[in-house]
């Protein structure tokens, strides 16, 4: 950073001005751009973002009203109410108008917006109510505006960290992807032999669908035991926790379930299991196979994640705009029921995929915070201007 640190003496050596967002920043609403259907499809061509972590919701077909944007002519998308945000530079349209639009004001000559998007995320605020953020808030927040070759100089040199930071996180990912297949194939070919008999889910197991205790109970809801939700459930593994934990009080008021008890999705999104490692409940989004002593839950739960029984679950959803599927189709499901001793030795192969799959996650996870540690620090280090007085 020699350069950055001679061109800081010779051009700003007594610090910078600094400016207000909202003078170096336009916003623009997304009501002409938001899709008239969510039914998304990866056939389509036209992405559909959120200004939230997300990012991307699927793809549209729909080719009137897309925001126009590319790398000579880019834009930050800004979630209004999260003042999560970032940069774009393709074609797009959104789902929500909680959201603004950003690109530099027109007499914006003094500021590189690249280098506004990085002070933008040296900002530390969280918002601590449900409100529109940009025009009354974020807008004045200001930030250091050293002069243009300064400015350049630190989007270099964070653009390569940022290229650096991708880059190794793009092979994790390809490589926890590669993993992710191969449980795939290993599972289907594993868990469907033609010599092994066929039986119904409702045959086999006890199974029920969870409930909500009340909310407006307050001695339900606190430490204790966790309430498994959806978004709680990680596809193919052992969960333990929960958002949402109900105390003695909340757990007698709806169905206990016992370690290694099966948790299948059975609204909206189809077909998520989880085997459970800690006892709780679930909710009514989820039905719930009940373990038996003399049956290798680990086993059923590889089976339920299979392609073979996923397709059996879509073709009993219906049509409609919200999949639906009952505890009583889900009971006429089919599942292969081979002999104990067998059930253990498909799920130790399985179960030892996994855990790798597991791991490699985890690494991944653990690389990309240190590496976002590692921008943010920098980022700090290279923003850190004093302000010019007077």
């Amino acid at each position: 950073m020699s350069r950055l640190s001679e061109l800081i003496a010779e051009l700003c050596p007594d610090g910078v001005e600094y400016k207000a967002l909202g003078e170096l920043l336009d916003y623009e609403q997304p009501g002409k751009y938001i899709v008239t259907s969510t039914d998304y499809s990866d056939e389509y061509s036209v992405p559909v973002l959120t200004a939230g972590k997300g990012l991307l919701l699927g793809y549209t077909d729909e080719t009137e009203g897309v925001y126009v944007a590319s790398d000579d002519d880019p834009v930050i998308i800004f979630d209004d109410f999260t003042t999560s945000f970032h940069w774009i530079t393709y074609n797009f349209k959104v789902k929500s108008s909680a959201m603004k639009m950003l690109r530099p004001t027109p007499d914006c000559s003094y500021c590189m917006f690249r280098y506004a998007y990085y002070a933008m995320k040296n900002i530390d605020y969280a918002p601590e109510s449900h409100t529109r953020q940009w025009i009354g808030t974020y807008s004045a927040f200001r930030i250091p505006v050293p002069p243009l070759e300064v400015q350049r100089e630190i989007v270099r040199i964070l653009d390569e960290y940022t290229a650096a930071h991708d880059e190794l996180v793009k092979k994790l990912e390809e490589e926890v992807a590669l993993r992710e297949q191969q449980l795939t194939i290993t599972r289907n070919e594993m868990c469907m032999k033609e010599d092994w008999p066929l039986e119904a889910v409702g045959n086999v197991f006890t199974t029920i669908t969870g409930g909500t205790p009340k909310k407006s109970n307050t001695e339900y809801y606190g430490d204790g035991h966790p309430f498994y939700k959806p978004g709680d459930l990680i596809h193919g593994t052992i969960v333990s926790s929960a958002e949402d934990r109900l105390t003695d009080e909340g757990l007698a008021s709806t169905r206990n379930l016992p370690v290694e008890t099966v948790l299948v999705t059975c609204i909206g999104t189809i077909g998520k299991a989880a085997i459970v490692g800690e006892p709780g409940a679930c909710n009514q989004q989820i039905n719930a196979i009940l373990p038996r002593d003399d049956m290798n839950m680990s086993f059923f739960l590889h089976v339920i994640c299979s392609d073979c029984f996923r397709n059996q679950m879509i073709r009993q959803c219906g049509t409609g705009n919200m999949p639906i599927l009952s505890r009583g189709k889900f009971d006429k499901l089919l599942v292969p029921v081979p002999p104990l001793e067998v059930q253990d030795k498909v799920a130790s192969v399985l179960d030892g995929l996994s855990e790798a799959i597991n791991e490699g996650l985890s690494v991944l996870r653990e690389e990309h915070s240190i590496r976002e540690q590692l921008l943010s620090g920098v980022r700090n280090e290279l923003l850190s201007f004093p302000e010019k007085v007077g």
